[in-house]
């Protein structure tokens, strides 16, 4: 298995910790990069700094057969569906599907 990511993903992974608890943390995380700014060097302007975040947990759907592979592309799917819906966002994957 190979996973290639872009040179700003990167994953954590919360060891006993519900989806309710690692959304909070998520979204705790992702509020504290938004309060950040930054100065690109010889500039004065700052620029906004934001994150969008994609979850899922294990196990995730039921009558499914899931290994890490499949828990990672669940949150890329969440990550590219929080990016869709405006950036700045996080969203799980077991919500996707509820939300609209």
């Amino acid at each position: 298995m190979e996973l290639l990511y872009a040179d700003e993903e990167f994953l954590l992974i919360l060891p006993n910790t519900s989806e309710e608890n690692t959304f909070l943390f998520a979204e705790h995380f992702r509020r504290d990069i938004e309060k950040m700014e930054f100065i690109p060097a010889g500039e004065e302007e700052k620029h906004p700094v934001t994150i969008s975040g994609g979850i899922s947990t294990y196990p995730c759907l039921e009558n499914v057969e899931e290994d890490a592979y499949t828990i990672i592309r669940y949150a890329e799917h969440a990550l590219y569906n929080a990016k869709k819906r405006g950036k700045n966002k996080i969203v799980q994957f077991s919500q996707i599907n509820l939300d609209y």
